[in-house]
Parts: structure tokens; C-alpha cells; sequence
């Protein structure tokens, strides 16, 4: 019978660097501006452009002044101040614990390595290098 091995739960208000103990610097949270403008970008490539042209439209109007989007951007703000990492229990809950859909489908996949110790700089480099071409030699065979 296969092995169940538990997952380690990190404590989200503390996020430490293991190696040194130091703590990290705060998740920074984007602008408004800045999150609308990555959105459109996004879409910009997946739409026809009539949806397209609605989508900027229904962004837009989000986006105005004393909109939706600014009431909502000052919660978060007020989130990222009293929080390390702001968006921690949205994704955590929202993205894995109450998604009953496939999850390596349906979310952002990744993957998790075991720690590695590198002995020298050349060592993270050829692990980087190895990972690097593992990945594209498997997207050849999705291509193919």
C-alpha cells in the first residue's frame, strides 16, 4: 500500500527564510491600476475582439473612481497591513480546499522538490539546468 505522507503546515502570519532565519519581507499587493492593466493584457490574447472591447468596458467601469474596485482595493490594503502574506488564506481556501474540481487541471500546478543542499554555486546551477530541460522536454511531448 502506497505511503501517506503528511504535508508540514506553515503558520501563515510567519514567513521565515529557513536557511538564515531571517524573516521575509511582506507580500507586496499591486495597485489597482496595476492589477487591471495585468488582467486586460491577459485576456487580450484569449478573446475575440468584440469581447475583448466589452471586457475593457466592464473593467473600466470597475476601475472607476469611487468604484467597486477602489472599495475593494482599500480592504485589501487593510488586509496586507495587519497580514504577512495577504492573499494567503484566499488561495489556500479558495483555490485547494473548496475546489472539488481536478486541481492539477483546474489551478496553478507545482511542484515541490526535497531541500538540496548545493555545495558550491555551480550545483544550484546545474539543478536549475537539469529542471529547466525536463520541463521543456516534456512539453515536446505534449507539442507532440
Amino acid at each position: 500500500s502506497p505511503r501517506v505522507t503528511k504535508m508540514p503546515i506553515r503558520n501563515q502570519d510567519t514567513f521565515k527564510d529557513s536557511a538564515s532565519g531571517n524573516a521575509l519581507p511582506k507580500l507586496p499587493l499591486p495597485s489597482l491600476s496595476e492589477t487591471l492593466d495585468t488582467y486586460l493584457r491577459c485576456m487580450k490574447h484569449l478573446l475575440t475582439e468584440e469581447q475583448f472591447n466589452k471586457t475593457q468596458n466592464i473593467v473600466k467601469q470597475f476601475g472607476a473612481p469611487g468604484g467597486v474596485g477602489e472599495l475593494l482595493q482599500s480592504k485589501l490594503v487593510e488586509r496586507s497591513e495587519k497580514k504577512a502574506n495577504w492573499v494567503y488564506d484566499y488561495w489556500l481556501n479558495e483555490m485547494y480546499l473548496n475546489n472539488r474540481l481536478a486541481l492539477p487541471i483546474n489551478s496553478s500546478p507545482a511542484m515541490v522538490f526535497p531541500q538540496q543542499n548545493f555545495k558550491a554555486p555551480i550545483d544550484s546551477l546545474r539543478f536549475a539546468a537539469h529542471l529547466i530541460s525536463g520541463v521543456l522536454e516534456y512539453k515536446m511531448l505534449l507539442d507532440a
